[in-house]
């Protein structure tokens, strides 16, 4: 027997592992347990990018606290980071190419990216939501039925399809007949 609750249960299960390519994704045959599912998506995919931010925010406090440290032990220093001067200008370009301070900004880069790339993902599972109400509404209004044939037209164009194959049945009889008879 058929249980509703059992296959949502089922269909919550398979998201948690599930990538954006398989959360986008709306089964026709299925609408009820597309509908009963898409708050769990948006959900996970905003709890995805609330701990993206996160991460990134933790990234850019490290790339500023390196920043900071590195500028420190530059201007305490400065001859052993082969300035001369220790001008701002001079110190602001150590930094820059200091190692430590390269690859936090790529690490925060990275964050950046990964962020953007979730948010993309949110959008996406945010817009099937219209999607889906799309798609009952075209059920609703019988957009899936299969066509009848009420119309006079209808029955008309029915009616001379029927001829024509009749036509063409009773053509292939007669020449068959005549291939036997030769």
């Amino acid at each position: 027997m058929y249980n509703a609750r059992e296959e949502v249960a089922k269909a919550l299960k398979s998201i948690v592992d599930s990538t954006i390519h398989d959360d986008k994704q709306i089964d026709l045959y299925n609408l009820h347990i597309e509908l009963a599912i898409q708050p769990a998506l948006v959900e996970k995919w905003g709890m995805k990018v609330a701990t993206a931010e996160y991460e990134r925010e933790k990234a850019k406090e490290q790339m500023d606290l390196t920043k900071s440290n590195v500028e420190a032990a530059i201007r305490q220093s400065p001859g052993e980071y082969g300035l001369v001067k220790g001008t701002e200008s001079e110190i602001a370009a150590a930094v820059a190419r200091n190692e430590e301070c390269v690859e936090a900004l790529h690490k925060y880069q990275e964050t950046v990216h990964h962020v953007n790339a979730l948010k993309v993902g949110k959008e996406t599972v945010s817009s099937r939501k219209s999607s889906l109400e799309n798609e009952v509404k075209l059920w609703a209004d019988n957009y899936f039925a299969t066509p009848t044939t009420e119309s006079p037209l209808a029955r008309e164009g029915v009616e001379q399809a029927r001829e024509i194959k009749s036509k063409e049945l009773q053509e292939a009889i007669t020449r068959k007949r005549r291939e036997r008879s030769k």
